[in-house]
């Protein structure tokens, strides 16, 4: 079985974190082909020229990137990771099945669609109106067992002027379409029942509050009106400082979220590049020093990075 995994960052806002989103993966999967594309090598794929002409938007670059790596190396399944995310595990659910063409992970539990597809939305039990989840799917951390897909992804994010991949990642799994009919697991869902989460839903089973939402990205629909946070504020303090670590210092470290989930990979996932660099300083700063517990850290700097996790999770950080 050959695996391959690509990260896609470049520039000054995500230097840093990206440097961690490599490092922790390589901790866990040293049998992985680690593939970061930046500015220094993107020369090196047909797929930049694309992006060039404008004829892909970055979001699906990245795919494209995996679809030509994944056919020009003849990988058998290929790992796509944002650079915003921080890998705490090995990932067996990827890792371990070689048959779905899709292996997929959850956002944040919203529920959207278009003409083709619409998100499922399910009940804990039946009349259950309280415990609900959303399936809709993020495309920061997924994996394929099957280039296909990765190539319709790319073609249908064009409809998407917005969500771009993360559209048409939803649409090609939760499509009636029979042209889309891929074998796919969302290996985390439903939360109520997953032993362990690989995206956002590390932070719980919740949304983006109206007044801690991007208004550039999501127009406020609220009926009356509400206080309106600034952008590096959020309210994700009282879910992770109930962040802990089993076996900590051991060879078996895990960390898992308030509800006793296993957090696989930690996922920012809060359109850092939509940010002013002000703006973007303050919010990690916040993640560092208000949002992360010290244990948490330690589990970061100790098991996940510690080449670039030991001064990035305890120095204040700055983009100069």
């Amino acid at each position: 079985m050959k695996i391959g995994c690509i990260i896609y960052f470049y520039g000054k806002m995500y230097e840093k974190i990206g440097k961690i989103a490599v490092e922790s993966f390589q901790t866990f999967h040293p049998d992985v082909d680690m593939y970061h594309v930046n500015k220094e090598n993107d020369h090196l794929y047909e797929s930049t020229k694309l992006l060039e002409k404008g004829l892909v938007k970055l979001g699906p670059y990245k795919y494209l990137l995996a679809a030509e790596i994944m056919k020009k190396k003849k990988y058998d399944k290929m790992i796509i990771l944002g650079a915003d995310t921080i890998v705490c595990s090995r990932l067996d659910e990827f890792m371990d099945d070689n048959e779905s063409d899709i292996l997929a992970t959850l956002g944040y539990p919203y529920r959207y669609g278009a003409d083709e597809f619409e998100t499922p939305y399910l009940y804990k039990t039946p009349g259950n109106t309280d415990a609900v989840d959303v399936l809709s799917l993020n495309a920061d951390v997924v994996c394929f067992n099957n280039i296909k897909p990765i190539l319709e992804i790319v073609n249908r994010s064009k409809k998407y002027p917005n969500m771009h991949e993360q559209a048409a990642l939803n649409e090609v799994v939760w499509s009636a379409n029979p042209d889309l009919n891929f074998s796919f697991q969302v290996v985390d869902a439903p939360y109520w029942e997953a032993s362990s989460v690989y995206n956002v839903r590390s932070k719980g089973n919740i949304t983006l509050p109206c007044e801690y939402q991007n208004r550039s990205f999501t127009p406020c629909l609220c009926k009356t009106p509400h206080k309106q946070y600034p952008l590096y504020e959020k309210p994700w303090a009282q879910s992770m400082n109930q962040f802990y670590v089993e076996n900590d210092g051991g060879a078996g470290a895990k960390l898992f979220n308030k509800h006793h989930k296993q957090i696989k990979v930690w996922h920012y996932c809060e359109g850092f590049s939509a940010l002013s660099d002000d703006h973007f300083e303050k919010l990690i700063n916040n993640y560092i020093f208000k949002y992360f517990n010290e244990e948490t850290k330690k589990f970061f700097i100790d098991v996940c990075a510690p080449i670039h996790g030991s001064s990035f999770f305890t120095e204040r950080f700055s983009l100069k």
